[in-house]
């Protein structure tokens, strides 16, 4: 894949983290660890086939990185990627493009602060946007990822820059947002982080679909319970480690319901 117009002068990609850290890294090792990010997130419970997806902003400004519509989440490689413009224009790759790329456009204009935006159609967290409300914080997993709401977009595709703006203007300064019956919106600082938002995502849908099946006599923990875990994603470290151990999962465990 061409990736020479994608780099620094210094052949490096440019990242920051919420912290301000600067971070550098081959493009084309991105796009590699971009490719294992969506294998990951397809083996916990964002699997639809070709109909989830990565965007990895392009450190020139010209627009971002994401998978082409043929491919599937699982069976990726870095050269099935694309560079659009923030107006959709194929700058490098081939193949269709998504249909959604709006969204990502919308969300990496609107969040400077966001490296990656991922939409997906992971089960678990997609039922528990039928209720139309907030995740409550009652797993550690929710204390990850900071408010959760549901959003009403009235539509099954996110496929209008209208529509992309609108999702970006409810996410916010969130790190996830619900799109009723619809599915995910979540964005991070890093590749490892957006796959560890997406992992817990699912975790925590189907703790609170489960705690709610076995009846209404639960605890909501305290929101100070979730400092701890808010800070945790983002330790550098520990998102690095914790990405390592998913990819290591990947070649050890059979796909199952978001329990990597």
């Amino acid at each position: 894949m061409k990736v020479r117009a994608g780099r620094q002068k210094s052949g490096r990609l440019l990242m920051r983290d919420r912290s301000g850290t600067l971070l550098k890294e081959d493009l084309g090792g991105a796009l590699k660890r971009l490719a294992i990010a969506h294998a990951i997130l397809s083996h916990c419970g964002h699997d639809d086939l070709t109909l989830g997806h990565m965007a990895l902003r392009d450190p020139l400004g010209r627009g971002f990185w994401i998978k082409h519509a043929e491919a599937g989440m699982r069976e990726l490689s870095s050269d099935l990627f694309q560079l659009l413009s923030y107006e959709g224009e194929l700058l490098e790759g081939n193949g269709r493009t998504h249909s959604e790329w709006h969204l990502h456009s919308a969300l990496l204009l609107a969040r400077p602060d966001a490296v990656v935006s991922v939409h997906t159609h992971a089960e678990w967290p997609t039922l528990f946007s039928c209720l139309g409300e907030p995740m409550r914080l009652l797993a550690t997993d929710a204390g990850y990822l900071g408010l959760v709401r549901t959003f009403d977009s009235g539509t099954s595709q996110i496929d209008t820059k209208a529509l992309g703006e609108c999702v970006a203007k409810e996410l916010g300064s969130e790190r996830a947002l619900l799109l009723q019956n619809h599915g995910t919106v979540f964005v991070g600082s890093s590749i490892e982080q957006a796959t560890l938002i997406g992992y817990y995502l699912v975790r925590a849908a189907r703790a609170e679909l489960r705690a709610r099946a076995a009846g209404s006599n639960f605890r909501q923990a305290p929101a100070s319970s979730a400092t701890g875990r808010s800070a945790m994603i983002n330790n550098l470290s520990w998102l690095r480690d914790s990405f390592t151990c998913l990819q290591a999962r990947l070649q050890s465990q059979p796909a199952s319901e978001g329990a990597l």
